[in-house]
């Protein structure tokens, strides 16, 4: 097994689409990649079935956005594996 659990996609703010992510995946010999866009679970779905006909397994991520007011920086919190149509998860990517 090869991984790469913190990828992006250009609906965030990496350079490739999904389709091209994938590629390069299997170009590489990964056979797991997480998908974390900053703040949307945008396209997952589709990158899921996609995946599952090549033989990749995606595995649904994000990278929520949040701030940590004791040091007074901006940081990031990775989550994976979480139901796409959770309240939770649309009240943040909504906005």
């Amino acid at each position: 097994m090869k991984a790469d659990f913190h990828v992006h996609t250009n609906i965030s703010d990496g350079s490739m689409n999904f389709d091209e992510v994938i590629e390069e995946a299997i170009s590489n010999g990964v056979t797991h990649l997480g998908v974390t866009n900053h703040d949307t679970v945008k396209g997952l779905k589709e990158a899921m079935i996609v995946g599952k006909k090549v033989g990749i397994k995606i595995i649904p991520g994000i990278e929520i956005s949040a701030f940590d007011f004791e040091t007074g920086r901006k940081i990031h919190i990775l989550g994976f594996n979480f139901d796409l149509e959770a309240i939770n998860i649309k009240r943040i990517c909504d906005p």
